[in-house]
């Protein structure tokens, strides 16, 4: 879903793993110009595949706050919002199972 709102930018929220709440703004676009995929040395790319594999829950994306790619955990996000409307919003019985186990 992240990846398909067609927005330029979105707002995601989630759990990060220290339990606490993070508002982050996104351009997911703009990670792929950031990484060097083909360009990077091939332990860089092994590592990365391995990631993706070992963690496929993490979503790599580009945190336009902060100048910098970071990774989101989609099991623990709470709303997505985009084009000033939330695209989707955890259930509120998920949202404070989560900040149980997170505390």
């Amino acid at each position: 879903m992240l990846e398909g709102t067609g927005a330029k930018f979105t707002i995601v929220q989630f759990i990060k793993q220290d339990g606490s709440l993070r508002t982050m703004l996104i351009q997911h676009a703009a990670a792929k110009f950031r990484v060097k995929g083909e360009a990077a040395p091939e332990h860089k790319r092994r590592a990365a595949e391995t990631r993706a594999y070992n963690h496929p829950e993490l979503f790599n994306t580009y945190d336009v706050d902060r100048n910098a790619i970071r990774s989101v955990n989609l099991d623990t996000v709470i709303t997505i919002r985009s084009f000033g409307r939330d695209l989707y919003s955890a259930p509120q019985l998920y949202i404070e199972s989560m900040l149980e186990v997170a505390s």
